[in-house]
């Protein structure tokens, strides 16, 4: 049996287990030769493997890239949002893998890289909608608070700080109310009620997942404050 290293495009190509497809996703290195074969996987048949394909890639320096691998960019990324029929939040979910810290904190990161190219391509409106920030004090409700709006709002304050000064005003909260709004939450966490839902699965699974959720959605919401 061949290893991994050894013939790694022969096991994208006819390997039928996706958990071995993903395997060869992770090792292979990240240069000119590899970059196309990884980007075939990101039509898998597999839904699982697209993801974490797509995440692979995201990742990728976009100064290493020649032009037509820049469609990653440019084509991919569009064309995957529109998918969701352009809607941020559940464009954000389909790339959360539920697996560890570690996934998690590459979740974020890669959904605030892709956020920002969505953005810049087809605007704000649409986005602060699905949000639904509530007009008095620019915040999302707790009870719709997931780790996926979180995300969606910090990449959206990002965007507008760089964009003109009264745009940014019209969205920024204020760093007292925020601070208040970050303390209810660090106070009662079940206010959210996907936590809240995950709170009531006795299952340890499930615990681990609300402490996971809680962590990652205080760090976005500390981060918020931070850039305030």
């Amino acid at each position: 049996m061949c290893s991994i290293q050894q013939h790694p495009w022969a096991h994208l190509k006819s390997d039928v287990l996706p958990i071995f497809r993903q395997a060869v996703i992770t090792s292979l290195d990240r240069n000119y030769r590899t970059i196309p074969y990884t980007l075939k996987r990101v039509w898998d048949v597999d839904e699982r493997v697209r993801r974490h394909t797509y995440i692979q890639i995201s990742s990728y320096p976009v100064k290493q890239y020649i032009v037509a691998q820049r469609f990653v960019k440019i084509v991919l990324i569009p064309q995957w949002f529109e998918s969701y029929q352009k809607n941020n939040v559940a464009f954000v979910k389909a790339l959360k893998i539920d697996a560890d810290e570690k996934e998690m904190e590459r979740f974020a990161k890669t959904a605030k890289l892709a956020l920002g190219e969505i953005f810049t391509k087809y605007g704000l409106n649409d986005a602060t909608t699905m949000l639904g920030l509530r007009e008095e004090d620019k915040t999302i409700p707790l009870k719709n608070l997931t780790i996926e709006t979180a995300i969606c709002w910090q990449a959206l304050l990002k965007i507008l700080q760089h964009t003109e000064s009264y745009e940014l005003d019209a969205y920024m909260v204020d760093l007292m109310a925020f601070g208040n709004y970050i303390k209810t939450f660090a106070d009662t966490p079940t206010l959210c009620n996907y936590i809240r839902q995950l709170a009531y699965d006795p299952s340890m699974t499930r615990d681990m997942l609300q402490k996971m959720y809680f962590q990652s959605m205080m760090q976005v919401l500390l981060e918020i404050a931070r850039s305030g």
